[in-house]
């Protein structure tokens, strides 16, 4: 005789939620004149039958989970950069290396740039019932020359990128 257990994988016991008073009183045979006289085989067999129908009735099953594990509402490249942080900041602790830190800063950062850039051009983008004004950014509402010199502006970010680099090689 081959036992098979309920392999089923859509629907699992709640053992949790198990009515194990109802269980208990329901498996309270005479076990001995029920199984006096069978073979091993037949004893196994009339024993997990009981067992599985009382499991069966005291114990619900817990629904199938509709969510996978593991998956994020990321997007790959996102995952992808986070990983690469990770990894990164794993290395420095190896090391100890203010370049593998350095690294790990310039990382974080760019992850944050991106963040940000996408949240201000959502920001920053005009509703219009118009549909040629539609995708327009706000800004594209002024002249250049109103707003910001590019010159001006790399300058100032070159300025930052270097105050960066400064406040990670200070943590040392």
């Amino acid at each position: 005789m081959i036992i098979h257990l309920d392999s089923n994988k859509s629907q699992k016991f709640n053992y949790f939620k198990g009515n194990y008073d109802k269980m208990r009183d329901t498996l309270n045979l005479n076990w001995t004149e029920l199984l006096d006289g069978k073979c091993t085989e037949d004893m196994i067999g009339i024993f997990m039958d009981k067992l599985t129908d009382t499991m069966n009735e005291c114990i619900p099953k817990s629904k199938p989970n509709s969510k996978k594990k593991g998956k994020t509402p990321l997007s790959s490249e996102a995952v992808r950069c986070i990983k690469r942080k990770q990894r990164l900041w794993t290395r420095y602790l190896e090391t100890r290396d203010s370049t593998r830190y350095r690294d790990h800063c310039r990382a974080k950062n760019s992850e944050k740039a991106e963040v940000l850039a996408e949240f201000f051009s959502s920001v920053f983008t005009l509703e219009s019932d118009n549909p040629v004004d539609s995708g327009k950014r706000y800004c594209d509402c002024f002249s250049s020359d109103e707003l910001f010199n590019s010159k001006e502006v790399n300058k100032i970010l070159i300025h930052l990128n270097h105050q960066a680099q400064m406040m990670c090689t200070q943590k040392f």
